[in-house]
């Protein structure tokens, strides 16, 4: 059937879809419970963010995605013929911009300066901390230039040597281009020492002259005389001060850019900002018809995953090796993260290139208006089903991928399944053994035989960072080589729902929110379907209306922000992390009670905060 945009779901008489605002209030209510859950160790893991499986707790962000894009479809349609293009795409880019600063205001930036002194260091300087602190505090003439020169040639010197093929040499005109680099370092160095020394002596200058007005005014008040004072006093008192010149801070952009670096790459990334960011990438596409926002979508996951594999992998979680971007002798090219210079720094809930990928989500929710397309509640819960299980079905036909990413205990035995299915066995001992000590004890030809047939393990990440141990080499091409090889029933991947141990390298294919993967992606999204396909039934099937759905969904980011005021202001901040169940539980439900009480007093004097 055609996805007819001029037809809408069924409203009341006030205009409002029923079950949206149900779903939205579901998700707004679960979001509470999951962030207030998170707070305390003896909780179900199904209440909790996971890596490895889809929790109750990875639902909701996504599912309050959903209803975002739903949302923004319909209210689009309605402001395009009465205000124009003009007018509409600058009510949401100011609504976008809104939602991200709120959710500044709400979680901050993540960072903080400890002393103004930090100011005087040269972020480009490349020393670390401690190292530059130690040079900032020694005078001058104790600083040994043949020594900190070394130091910075020593650090370009391997950092170019890392990206080098293995084997090959620096030439002389990169070790030329390395000793101009090392005067340049050595003269930031030194620039910023002199600035920190007369930063120094200005403040040195500074406490004299206020010690002797403090001394002069006790003199003058009649508190001591000038024979009274102490030596140190008198030799203050006689002393000619003058306040010397000074550069204040002359680093502090450079250290606000270092820091906006930061907060764009990972500490920006609360639900708000998300949904504000996500909103202008798909503000360009929510107009189109039905197959091209489907189009689109497809897109944005695609895109997702070819970037993750060109270079946000590596970034988003901060590979490094030495303060070094990119060796390529251990597979590091980190470098998206040496132009960000952002260091080890690990992004969350996908960082700033996972908009892409909350962009699908948000598209598929925009999707459900068009299927819910004005016929009746039965055609659209039905439709809404069966987009819903597709997109289910997909999402684990993708992430059954990551079993090409199995650690070696798992290899290790699928080979001996593959040894003995072909009866290479010829003794219980030899089932016992290891594959590698099986293989030692075949001759040359029988060897090769059995070693066509077995897998080989995917590779771990040579990278040597603590944050790739664990990690895939490839986590997003997987090494279709064992496909021909493993036996059907081991390509299978657990069901998303159900907890299990950790037996892959962490790679894309895995359902994971931190990451965004497009697993989890399209798997929330069709779960979502589902859901809503169940409000359909019960609301506007069946006429069910729960109130505390119905307050908190007209009214989300009232709610949302008032559950932030009381979630780190009473509870649970004032409730230990081990409390008992029992006690998780009642605080809970106050901690609801205190919310739905401010947002129902809001409705009932007809405040909404819209944006």
């Amino acid at each position: 059937m055609s996805k007819n945009a001029a037809l809408v779901p069924p409203t009341t008489a006030s205009g409002r879809i029923v079950s949206m605002d149900q779903f939205r209030g579901y998700t707004v209510l679960g979001m509470f419970i999951v962030n207030y859950l998170g707070h305390f160790d003896n909780v179900y893991h199904t209440l909790l963010h996971n890596d490895y499986y889809f929790s109750y707790a990875d639902t909701i962000m996504p599912a309050f995605i959903f209803a975002v894009g739903f949302s923004f479809r319909l209210t689009i349609l309605k402001r395009l013929p009465e205000w124009g293009w003009g007018k509409t795409l600058l009510s949401y880019i100011k609504r976008s911009l809104a939602l991200i600063l709120v959710s500044v205001a709400i979680f901050g930036i993540g960072n903080s300066f400890g002393r103004f002194e930090e100011f005087y260091y040269n972020p480009n300087v490349m020393l670390d901390g401690r190292e530059y602190q130690q040079v900032m505090k020694t005078d001058a003439s104790d600083l040994n230039e043949s020594d900190l020169k070394g130091k910075f040639r020593d650090t370009l010197i391997q950092g170019a040597q890392f990206k080098l093929p293995e084997g090959e040499s620096l030439s002389e005109a990169q070790l030329a281009s390395i000793e101009e680099q090392v005067d340049q370092q050595y003269a930031m160095l030194m620039e910023s020492h002199t600035e920190y020394q007369n930063y120094k002596d200005y403040l040195e200058a500074k406490e004299d002259l206020e010690n002797q007005e403090e001394i002069q005014d006790r003199i003058d008040a009649g508190v001591v005389t000038e024979d009274q004072l102490r030596p140190n006093e008198r030799e203050l008192l006689e002393k000619e001060i003058t306040l010397p010149a000074y550069t204040s801070a002359p680093y502090f952009w450079s250290h606000i850019a270092d820091v906006a670096a930061l907060v764009l790459k990972s500490d920006l990334w609360e639900t708000l900002a998300v949904i504000g960011v996500t909103q202008l990438v798909v503000l360009p596409f929510i107009a189109i018809p039905f197959w091209g926002r489907f189009g689109v979508m497809v897109g944005m996951g695609l895109f997702h995953a070819w970037i993750t594999h060109v270079f946000n992998w590596q970034f988003m979680f901060g590979y490094t090796e030495d303060s070094h971007y990119i060796n390529l002798s251990h597979g590091l090219n980190n470098w998206m993260g040496e132009i960000w210079g952002t260091g080890r720094n690990r992004s969350w809930d996908g960082g700033v290139f996972g908009v892409f990928a909350w962009a699908v989500i948000m598209l598929a929710g925009s999707l459900s208006y068009d299927i819910m397309k004005g016929e009746t509640p039965k055609s659209n819960a039905v439709s809404l089903s069966i987009w819903g299980g597709c997109f289910v079905v997909i999402a684990y036909l993708l992430t059954c991928m990551s079993n090409f990413y199995d650690l070696p205990i798992i290899i290790e035995q699928e080979n001996k399944e593959i040894i003995e299915a072909n009866n290479f066995y010829s003794s219980p001992e030899e089932k016992e053994m290891p594959v590698e000590r099986f293989l030692s004890t075949l001759d040359e030809g029988k060897r090769a035989e059995v070693e066509a047939l077995l897998i080989e393990p995917a590779e771990e990440s040579q990278v040597q960072s603590g944050n790739a141990r664990g990690k895939a080499a490839s986590p997003v091409v997987p090494p279709f080589s064992q496909l021909g090889s493993r036996p059907l029933s081991s390509l299978f991947a657990p069901l998303p729902f159900m907890k299990n141990d950790p037996y892959e390298l962490q790679n894309y294919w895995l359902i994971w929110k931190r990451v965004v993967t497009l697993p989890f992606c399209l798997f929330s999204a069709g779960f979502a379907f589902l859901v809503l396909a169940l409000f359909v039934v019960l609301c506007d099937m069946y006429g069910l209306r729960v109130g505390v759905f119905r307050t908190f969904g007209m009214n989300p980011l009232a709610a949302y922000a008032i559950h932030e005021v009381v979630l780190h202001s009473l509870l649970p901040a004032s409730l230990p992390e081990d409390s008992d169940p029992w006690l998780i539980v009642c605080s809970l439900l106050l901690f609801l009670l205190i919310v739905w009480g401010m947002v129902r007093s809001l409705e009932k004097q007809n405040i909404y905060v819209r944006m």
